[in-house]
């Protein structure tokens, strides 16, 4: 199955993820998170990291839970950001 995974801080427009296996990444969230949408913040950043750790790695583009992770930690502020998929 093919879908789109967005992102976005709570309130504002869509950002589109870089992922390279949707249907994984779908699945391993709804496992950890339950159904989307996935609002996701400060208190999600360890959970997040320990799947980061059991992803495999690409070269080319990091990981989608690392780029969660960036999002989250958005210089001196932590942000609440809301996740998704479109099909």
């Amino acid at each position: 199955m093919s879908a789109s995974i967005y992102w976005r801080p709570v309130g504002t427009n869509n950002k589109r993820l870089d992922v390279w296996a949707p249907s994984s990444f779908i699945e391993s969230m709804r496992k950890v998170f339950g159904d989307a949408p996935w609002r996701l913040s400060g208190e999600h950043l360890a959970t997040l990291r320990g799947m980061d750790a059991t992803c495999g790695e690409r070269a080319d583009r990091p990981s989608p839970y690392m780029q969660i992770i960036a999002r989250i930690e958005n210089g001196d502020e932590m942000l609440t950001i809301e996740v998704w998929p479109e099909y």
